[in-house]
Order: C-alpha cells, then sequence, then structure tokens
C-alpha cells in the first residue's frame, strides 16, 4: 500500500485538510503523519508550507532542507498554492523574502503545483508569477470543497428594514476586523448593524471592543461549531469579509458563506471568480485606509436583500 504525507501534519480540525486526506484515501493511499514510514511514503502534499514569520529563519534553513531531502530520495511533491504571501497575525510578522524564496523552491521542484481557482496565477506578480507559468504543464486546478452539507433550509434575513451584516471567522489581523470596524464607525446610515463573530485572543477583544463607536457595531467572541452555523447565517443580509489582499488568493470563509445562501462583501480574491456575479459584491482598494474608505462606501450603497 502506498502511503502519503499531508503537511501539516496532525492537523485533524482543518476542514481542508480533512477533505484532502478523504480525496487520497478514495485514491486507494494511506495517509500517515509519520515520518517514520518516510520509506514507505510516494507523495508528500505540501499546504502552507513557505509560511515564515519574522526571527524564524531557522525554521526557513530547516524546511529547505526537507524539500531537497524529498528531491534527492525521488519522492514526488505536490504542493497546494493558497495565498499570494503568508497571513500577517497577531504577533507575527510575515518574513517575505524567505517565504517567497521556498515558494519557488517548491514550484520548481514540485510534481504537480496544485491551484484551487483557474485564475490563481493572475493574481501574482514578480518571480512568483514567473515561476508559476513556467510550471504551467504540471500544473492543476482543485477547487476548495464548499460546504453545502451544512445548509438547512431555514428563515430568511429579519424583514425589519434594518441590514444585517456578518463579519465571521476566527479573528486575525489579515481578516481585517478593525477595517470592519471603522468602516462602521465612519458610516452615516443608520439602518446598518454589524454583528463580529468568531474566537479571539482575550487581549485583541479588548482592543476591538474600545475601536468601535458606533453602537450598531456588536461583538459575539466565541467559536461556532458547525451544526450551528446555518443559524447563525440565516439572519443576515450579507456576510462581509474585509480580506488584506497583499495576501489573500482564496477564503474558505466566502465559500461557507456561498454554501449557506449568504451573499458576500469582499475584497476581489480568486475564489470570487467561481461565484456568480449575484453571490458577492466585490471592491478593490490601495492602502489600508483606502479600505476603510472603500467599504465605508459599498456599505453605504447596500440594499435589504
Amino acid at each position: 500500500m502506498a502511503y502519503v504525507y499531508i503537511y501539516p501534519p496532525h492537523d485533524t480540525q482543518n476542514d481542508f485538510i480533512i477533505d484532502q486526506m478523504a480525496q487520497w484515501k478514495q485514491q486507494g493511499y494511506d495517509v500517515t503523519d509519520s515520518l517514520r514510514d518516510f520509506r514507505k511514503t510516494e507523495w508528500f502534499v505540501l499546504n502552507w508550507y513557505e509560511n515564515v514569520y519574522v526571527g524564524s529563519r531557522l525554521t526557513y534553513l530547516k524546511k529547505l532542507m526537507f524539500l531537497w531531502c524529498l528531491v534527492l530520495f525521488g519522492k514526488k511533491i505536490a504542493v497546494y498554492v493558497h495565498n499570494r504571501r503568508p497571513h500577517a497575525k497577531y504577533g507575527a510578522v510575515p518574513d517575505y523574502a524567505l517565504s517567497e524564496r521556498l515558494l519557488i523552491h517548491q514550484i520548481k521542484r514540485a510534481e504537480k503545483v496544485v491551484v484551487l481557482t483557474d485564475t490563481a496565477v493572475r493574481y501574482f506578480d514578480g518571480v512568483v508569477r514567473k515561476a508559476l507559468l513556467a510550471a504551467q504543464a504540471k500544473t492543476i486546478c482543485v477547487p476548495h470543497p464548499h460546504f453545502d452539507d451544512l445548509y438547512t433550509v431555514s428563515s430568511a434575513p429579519i424583514q425589519d428594514g434594518r441590514i444585517r451584516l456578518l463579519v465571521f471567522g476566527q479573528i486575525e489581523q489579515y481578516k481585517g476586523v478593525e477595517v470592519a470596524i471603522q468602516a462602521m464607525n465612519r458610516l452615516e446610515r443608520q439602518d446598518v448593524e454589524m454583528h463580529i463573530v468568531g474566537s479571539c485572543k482575550k487581549e485583541q477583544q479588548t482592543i476591538l471592543r474600545g475601536m468601535s463607536i458606533n453602537p450598531n457595531t456588536h461583538f459575539r467572541f466565541e467559536y461556532v461549531k458547525n451544526a450551528d452555523l446555518a443559524a447563525l447565517f440565516s439572519p443576515f443580509d450579507y456576510a462581509v469579509f474585509p480580506l488584506d489582499t497583499n495576501s489573500c488568493l482564496n477564503s474558505s470563509s466566502v465559500i461557507l458563506a456561498h454554501s449557506l445562501h449568504t451573499p458576500v462583501v469582499c475584497p476581489h480574491i480568486a475564489t470570487l471568480d467561481d461565484l456568480p456575479e449575484h453571490a458577492y459584491v466585490s471592491y478593490c482598494y490601495t492602502t489600508k485606509e483606502d479600505h476603510i474608505d472603500v467599504l465605508v462606501g459599498v456599505l453605504e450603497s447596500l440594499n435589504k436583500r
């Protein structure tokens, strides 16, 4: 029996990894999370492998050495291109230069390069775009799994004339929650309310609450189980994801909202290219300040669903 090793190992809470494991098992592979099975492992599947943060040069060197070991021992490598760059996180600053080098090494050495949308390459520039174009013959598209099984027939948005917006997901810097809060602070119309729902570190909760001066901005800092997602989304007119397009290429949260029949407000990322136009309101921006201003304009123009 052939083995496949999926990086990161032991990540059994990630829906994408769970689906990936299931796909390989359907192809007749055993999934291992142990390098003790190195000799029996035919494929090494790398997700987010290029992510390196400031102060982690040793991590970069270890990853690079392991990549070369895979090449030396003739292992097949499949690299998934999830993001344009590593995400900025609270307390973790990406090392873009080292991450870019590592991504290019992966693309060049991989047996297969996997993108999640057919349009992914056009969102890159510079040397990464050049490497991806050179690898077109070995590039395949495997779309991000949807979450249609979570949808249940439920109530429509509340019909009281107010527009209800949901900002959902684990709260991290690249998700743009601060942008959403500041956009609500500047919003003139009074019939829009925003609910920010997701798990968040205690110290960050205090910071986010302190930023808000609009009484129509509400916070619910907690994890929501999959079984409760349909009920969570159903009262809302739109799901808002003010993502950082410096790093974001795909978004499982956008796909989740679409699967739960909730239109999305989001900067234009590759994920939107696979959705029907009626399913989203997209926009573009340059700087963070511009992002806030553009989002205010979008929110001012929204209609009740």
